[in-house]
C-alpha cells in the first residue's frame, strides 16, 4: 500500500518522495474559484493496482493563486483488498493532517513538508490489508472522466466497496461528488477536468461479480466457449449476476450444444452457482454424436442382378446381413474398408471411404463370383501318403505348370469346362480329369504312382518331326491323341507352318507344310488393296487421334491444380477459373482410355482423381471466402499443408478477445493478400499491442502518458499501413519498431509475389543485414531483370539457379521461369516493346500474354 500527495504548487507535481505511476492532472482548462475549499472522491485503474484519492481544491499561491487542487492518493495491489470504510478513513486523515498543517484559508504555500506522519498512517493500515478473491486487472481508458453523486458517507463506502464496474473502464477515472454540491457554484466539478458522462443511478451495486470457472478443454474433447453480453470470456474471470451467458459446448464429429440467458435461467444442469463461493462453474456434459447412414447397394458385376441379402464386413468386424449402416462420432472422420459377399461363390472388392468425406448416400459393391477348388494329391499305392509340391496343369493356360493347391475360377470362368492333371518329378503324370466349376465339387482328387512318367501309357511324348523344334528344348507329353493341349509347344522352322500331330505309337510326330511364296497367292493383291485402304482410314484416324491427344495435353491437369490449393495465394478469381475448367473436365474421367475409338463408361477415375480434386478447389475456395471475412474463429478448424503452416500458426496465436482489433488492424480488403503475407501482418499486429501494454505502464505524469499515447499511436500507424498497403507500394520499408524475424518474413513474401520492383528490391538489399542466404535470393530477382538470351544468361541458365534457392521454391518469379522455359520460343525483356514501362513481374507477364 503506497501512499502519494499531489498537486499544483507552481505547477503540477508529486510532494512526497514516494512516487506512484497513473496519477493525473486534474485541473480544468477554465477551474472556477467558486469551487475552492471543496473536495470530490475518485477510483482510477492502472496495471496491477487500483488508485482511490481525494482531491482538495486549493489556490495554488506559487503559481500566481489560480485555481489548483491537491491529491491525496493510496495505491493498493489488486491481489490485496481494503474496504470502503479503511479506504475513506486513510484518505480523510491523510488530507486533514496535511490541511491542518500546510494549508491556510484554502492557500497552498511554498512549503517544506515533513511526511513522517504518512509512515504511521501506511502502517497502522498496512496490517489490515488481506488477500483479494481475484485479481481483477482493470485498466482505466482515456475519455476524460465519469462522475456519480452521492447521499451520504455510507452510500461512498458502498461505491469504494466494490470499485471493479465494467461502466467505469471507459473513463481515466470515476469521481465521487456529494450530492448536497449538485447545480451549485461550489461544485468542485467546476474546478476539475471531467466529461458530461453522470454515472449515477446507473451502476448496480447489488449486482456481484461472481468467478467463473470451466475448463476450456473438458473430458472426452469436448471443447467449452463462454461468451458474457457477446464477448469471450475465459476461466476465473468475473462475471455479474445480471450478464447475458453464452455457453457453447462442441466437439468435432458430435452436435454443438448451446444454451443462453442469466446464470440463474439456464439451470443446474449445465452450471453451479456457489453463493457462499461466489463461483459460477459451468458443467461438462457428454454430446450427441453425428451420424451418417451409408446404405449398400449390392448387385453381381456379370449381370447387374440385385442382392438384397448379401453379408458385408466393415473393417474387422463381423459378417453380417445389413442394407446399411450409420456412422457415428470418431467413425465419420476414420477410413472404414468395406465389402460384401454371398455365399460361399460371391465376393466384392475392398472399398474404401472416409464418411465425412463421402458425398453419396449410397456405397455401390459389386459382387464377383469366385470358386475356390483344392487340388489334393496322394499317393496310389501304400498308405496314400499326401503329395506335396506338385504342378497342376489346367487347359487354356489357366495355372499351367504352376506348383499351386488352390485354383480360383471367376465370373465367366465358371462355366468352361478345363481339362485338370498333376505331376511331380518320382512320379507318373496323373490321368486329365474334365472338371467344370459350375457343377463341379469344391476339392477334385488326384492319385499319383511312383515311376518314370514317360512310360505311363496315357502319356504320350511329344516330337518336333523334321521341320520343327520343341519351345525351351523341353520335353513334352500329352494325355490327348490330338495332341490339341501341347501344339502351342512346337516352334516350325522358316518357310514351315505346323498342321497337326500324327501318333506313331505312343509318340505324337508334329506334321508340317510348305508355306507358298505371298506373291503366288491369289489373296495377295486383295490383301495390299485392303491394307492401303486401311493405312490410309488409319492415317486420317491417327492424325484425329494426335489432334486430340494434343488438346488433352493443353487441358488444366490435377497436378497443376494440387500445386496450387497447397501454396499460399489462394486468389478467388484463379480458384474460380480452376473450378471453370475442372468442371468441363468431368466427362474425360467417366469414360475410359479406348483409344480413338473409345471405351466403355467407368467411375473408377472419376472417384480418384477427378472429385478429389473438385473438392480439394472447393476447400480453398472456402478457405480464401473465410479469410476474406476474416473468420480467424472458422480458419481454425480448417486443413492446412505444409506451405500454408506459417499462415495456420499465426491464426491459432490470435486470442479469440483480440479478434475485433486484428480485424481491425488488417482494414477492409485484403483479397488480393498472400497467406504468408497476412501470417506476418497478424504477428506484427499482436506484437505492437504487446509493446504498447508494456510502454505505457512504465510511465509517470501527464507529460510521459502523452509520449506514450503518440508512441502507441506511432506504431499502430506503422502496423496498420504494413498490414493495409499493398506490397508493391512498401518501397521503404520501416524495421524501427518491428523485430528482424517479422522483417524477414516481409522480404520472403515480396520476393514470393508478382511486383520485383529494382527500387524496392534494393531497398531490401540494404535493409536485410547479414543474412546470406536471404541477400543471395534478394539478388537473383534482380539478375532476373537483366536476362537477355544469350548463353549463360536465359531463362534456362536462370532456371537452375532459382531451383536451388530455398526462399524462391513457391514463388511467382519460378513459376514464371519454369512456363517460359517450357515454350519454344521464350521472349525475353530487351525484347518486348515498351519495356521501358515495365517494372513489375505483373507487367510483364500481360505483356507477353498480349504479343
Amino acid at each position: 500500500m503506497d501512499i502519494v500527495v499531489h498537486g499544483t504548487k507552481g505547477g503540477r507535481k508529486i510532494f512526497t518522495p514516494q512516487k506512484i505511476s497513473g496519477l493525473l492532472d486534474v485541473t480544468a482548462d477554465g477551474a472556477k474559484a467558486t469551487a475552492i475549499g471543496q473536495q470530490a472522491y475518485s477510483i482510477r485503474f492502472t496495471a496491477g493496482n487500483t488508485i482511490f484519492s481525494k482531491y482538495k481544491i486549493i489556490r495554488d499561491v506559487r503559481g500566481d493563486k489560480r485555481t489548483g487542487f491537491v491529491g491525496f492518493s493510496l495505491s493498493i495491489p489488486n491481489n490485496k483488498k481494503l474496504s470502503g470504510t479503511e479506504i475513506i478513513t486513510v484518505l480523510d486523515k491523510v488530507s486533514d493532517e496535511y490541511s491542518q498543517t500546510y494549508i491556510v484559508d484554502n492557500n497552498l504555500n511554498e512549503v517544506t513538508e515533513n511526511w513522517a506522519f504518512l509512515n504511521s498512517i501506511s502502517n497502522e493500515y498496512d496490517t489490515k490489508l488481506h488477500p483479494a478473491d481475484d485479481d481483477e486487472n482493470m485498466q482505466s481508458g482515456n475519455k476524460d472522466d465519469a462522475f456519480i453523486y452521492f447521499k451520504d458517507t455510507a452510500k461512498l463506502q458502498k461505491y469504494f466497496d466494490a470499485p471493479y464496474q465494467d461502466e467505469y473502464t471507459l473513463y481515466r477515472q470515476i469521481l465521487f461528488i456529494d450530492n448536497a454540491l449538485k447545480d451549485k457554484p461550489e461544485n468542485p466539478l467546476n474546478a476539475l477536468r471531467h466529461s458530461e458522462n453522470d454515472l449515477t443511478g446507473k451502476i448496480d451495486l447489488e449486482n456481484p461479480k461472481y468467478k467463473l470457472l470451466f475448463n476450456q478443454n473438458a473430458k472426452g474433447g469436448v471443447r467449452i466457449e463462454v461468451k458474457v453480453n457477446g464477448s469471450p470470456r475465459s476461466n476465473k474471470n468475473k462475471i455479474r449476476r445480471k450478464n447475458e451467458l453464452q455457453i457453447t459446448w462442441s466437439k468435432q464429429y458430435y452436435k454443438t450444444k448451446t444454451q443462453t440467458g442469466k446464470w440463474d435461467a439456464i439451470g443446474s444442469e449445465f452450471l453451479i452457482v456457489d453463493d457462499k463461493e461466489e463461483t459460477v462453474t459451468i458443467r461438462e456434459i457428454d454430446l450427441d454424436p453425428e451420424t451418417k447412414p451409408i446404405h449398400f447397394d449390392v448387385s453381381t458385376k456379370k449381370d447387374n442382378v440385385k442382392i438384397t441379402n448379401a453379408e458385408i464386413q466393415i473393417d474387422t468386424q463381423p459378417w453380417q446381413q445389413r442394407a446399411e449402416y450409420t456412422f457415428k462420432a470418431e467413425e465419420l472422420g476414420r477410413e472404414h474398408k468395406i465389402s460384401a459377399r454371398k455365399g460361399d461363390n460371391l465376393f466384392s472388392d475392398v472399398e474404401k471411404i472416409t464418411p465425412k468425406k463421402f458425398t453419396d448416400t449410397s456405397l455401390t459393391l459389386q459382387l464377383i463370383e469366385k470358386k475356390v477348388v483344392k487340388i489334393v494329391v496322394t499317393e496310389a499305392e501304400g498308405e496314400e501318403n499326401n503329395v506335396l509340391d506338385f504342378k497342376v496343369w489346367v487347359s487354356e493356360g489357366k495355372c499351367s505348370t504352376e506348383k499351386v493347391s488352390e485354383i480360383t475360377f471367376t465370373d465367366e470362368e465358371i462355366d468352361k469346362t478345363y481339362n485338370i492333371t498333376v505331376e511331380k518329378d518320382g512320379f507318373v503324370r496323373s490321368e486329365q480329369k474334365s472338371y467344370c466349376p459350375k457343377i463341379g465339387e469344391n476339392t477334385i482328387y488326384f492319385k499319383l504312382k511312383k515311376g518314370d512318367k514317360t512310360k505311363n501309357n496315357m502319356n504320350y511324348k511329344v516330337s518336333a518331326g523334321k521341320h520343327g523344334n520343341l519351345k525351351d528344348g523341353n520335353d513334352y507329353y500329352s494325355n490327348n491323341k490330338s495332341g490339341s493341349d501341347v501344339k502351342d509347344k512346337i516352334v516350325p522352322k522358316k518357310g514351315y507352318e505346323f498342321t497337326a500331330f500324327e501318333l506313331q505309337g505312343n509318340t505324337l510326330i508334329a506334321q508340317y507344310r510348305k508355306k507358298e511364296p505371298f506373291y503366288k497367292q491369289s489373296k495377295f493383291f486383295a490383301t495390299v488393296f485392303v491394307l492401303l485402304v486401311l493405312s490410309g482410314l488409319g492415317l486420317v484416324l491417327w492424325r484425329l487421334y494426335s489432334e486430340k491427344e494434343k488438346e488433352k495435353k493443353k487441358l488444366l491437369t490435377d497436378k497443376q491444380i494440387t500445386a496450387y490449393v497447397v501454396d499460399d495465394s489462394l486468389f478467388v478469381e484463379k480458384l474460380h477459373e480452376y473450378k471453370k475448367q475442372w468442371e468441363k473436365r468431368e466427362n474425360d474421367f467417366i469414360k475410359s482410355s479406348g483409344g480413338i475409338f473409345g471405351g466403355e463408361p467407368d467411375s473408377s477415375q472419376w472417384k480418384k482423381v477427378w472429385k478429389p480434386t473438385y473438392d480439394s478447389i472447393a476447400l480453398a475456395l472456402k478457405k480464401r471466402e473465410l479469410i476474406n471475412k476474416k473468420d480467424f474463429a472458422g480458419l481454425r478448424n480448417l486443413h492446412y499443408s505444409k506451405q500454408q503452416e506459417q499462415f495456420k500458426l499465426a491464426i491459432e496465436k490470435i486470442d479469440s478477445a483480440k479478434y475485433e482489433k486484428v480485424r481491425e488492424k488488417l482494414g477492409d480488403n485484403i483479397s488480393d493478400w498472400t497467406l504468408t503475407r497476412i501470417a506476418d501482418s497478424v504477428t506484427a499486429v499482436l506484437n505492437s499491442k504487446e509493446k504498447n501494454a508494456n510502454t505505457k505502464q512504465s510511465k509517470e505524469g501527464k507529460k510521459e502518458e502523452k509520449k506514450v499515447e503518440q508512441k502507441k499511436e506511432d506504431m499502430d500507424k506503422l502496423v496498420e499501413n504494413q498490414a493495409e498497403l499493398p506490397k508493391s507500394q512498401k518501397t521503404n520499408p520501416v524495421v524501427s519498431h518491428v523485430d528482424s524475424q517479422n522483417k524477414t518474413s516481409e522480404i520472403i513474401a515480396y520476393i514470393r509475389g508478382n511486383e520485383l520492383k529494382k527500387q524496392t528490391l534494393n531497398q531490401y538489399l540494404q535493409d536485410v543485414g547479414s543474412n546470406s542466404t536471404l541477400k543471395t535470393s534478394i539478388k537473383l530477382c534482380l539478375e532476373f531483370w537483366n536476362l537477355d538470351g544469350t548463353k549463360n544468361n536465359s531463362y534456362s541458365s536462370f532456371q537452375q539457379k532459382i531451383r536451388e534457392d530455398k526462399n524462391l521454391q513457391n514463388s511467382e518469379l519460378k513459376d514464371f521461369v519454369d512456363k517460359m522455359c517450357s515454350k519454344d520460343c521464350p521472349k525475353y525483356l530487351k525484347e518486348v516493346p515498351g519495356n521501358s514501362a515495365i517494372s513489375t513481374l505483373t507487367q510483364l507477364k500481360n505483356k507477353l500474354k498480349n504479343e
